[in-house]
């Protein structure tokens, strides 16, 4: 999803995602200049000035969210920039930007469009749910939504256009469209399952000849038995747990990474394997967060123990 959103983002006319950088680091650091701007939001509009958001390139989720607030502060923003005493190239290239009359439109078209696609995208990054048997249908019910816009050959419709155009291309590139493979998936969904052929499970066994966790469903089917007392459809039973456990998404392994660089940090790079394994642990492990954990008094007489040992090595 994530390409094909830098995809379209490189064919707008604006350059939405260094036009937002370039804002942030204008008033970073600089208290004089977010006073200034604080003192002509005042003297303009009722509402108190918010922070300015940073946005990275290379997390196009952090977009959404700018993209709301740049909207909110926009009039404040080309304000100060038309009226800002220091002219670098920066301020100019930041001010032609404002003043473009394209760049309010595709803030807006940006926050109709990336909502859906960021629903498409966190459906898929769901950490206690398996949902690739709804890939096929979900990837066509992006795909059709977007191709079923009809933009009129204006320069702001023909840049939404080539956003569209970039897009899909890529989705087509990128999704597994043509696999038939995701659509026999949908046998997983109990609602669908009885309308397949045999012919689909046959499929779905030849490409998993060893597969040995399933949901409420599909453990009920497993649990069905013979007038003998054999089960009923040990191998269907069987090929369903494993798609079961096919991931929709890498989304639990990237959180696995996030965690640990929260962990492991520049100030804590003395961690040991054991502690470090035994922190990540309990933080997947964990259902509540670490603010509400309750730890037992004799759990915290141990971990003091522990340390006074550590330290007196």
């Amino acid at each position: 999803m994530s390409h094909s959103i830098i995809a379209g983002i490189g064919t707008l006319t604006v350059d939405i995602d260094q036009l937002f950088i370039d804002i942030f680091y204008h008033f970073y650091h600089s208290s004089k200049r977010n006073q200034e701007f604080a003192d002509l939001w005042c003297s303009s509009f009722t509402s108190e000035p918010k922070t300015i958001l940073k946005h990275s390139s290379t997390r196009w989720l952090s977009l959404l969210r700018c993209v709301g607030r740049y909207i909110e502060q926009f009039e404040g923003l080309k304000s100060y920039f038309l009226s800002c005493n220091v002219q670098s190239d920066k301020v100019i290239s930041i001010t032609e930007r404002l003043t473009n009359p394209l760049t309010r439109p595709i803030l807006f078209f940006l926050a109709y469009i990336l909502p859906l696609m960021d629903r498409f995208s966190k459906m898929f990054k769901k950490s206690k749910e398996n949902t690739t048997c709804e890939l096929y249908t979900e990837m066509n019910r992006l795909l059709i939504a977007e191709l079923e816009e009809e933009l009129d050959p204006k320069p702001f419709y023909k840049a939404v256009r080539i956003f569209y155009l970039a897009t899909i291309n890529k989705m087509l590139k990128k999704f597994p469209f043509g696999d038939s493979f995701f659509k026999d998936l949908e046998i997983l969904r109990p609602s669908k399952a009885s309308s397949f052929s045999s012919d689909t499970v046959i499929s779905l066994a030849k490409k998993f000849p060893q597969l040995d966790l399933c949901d409420s469903f599909w453990w009920e089917v497993g649990n069905m038995k013979t007038l003998d007392g054999e089960p009923r459809f040990p191998k269907l039973f069987r090929l369903m747990a494993g798609l079961l456990c096919i991931p929709s998404s890498n989304a639990d392994a990237e959180r696995g990474f996030s965690i640990l660089r929260k962990i492991h940090t520049d100030e804590r790079a003395s961690l040991s394997h054991s502690t470090t394994v035994g922190l990540m642990s309990l933080k997947f492990n964990s259902v509540a967060c670490c603010f509400d954990t309750d730890f037992s008094d004799e759990l915290l007489t141990k971990c003091k123990i522990a340390t006074s040992i550590s330290l007196a090595k």
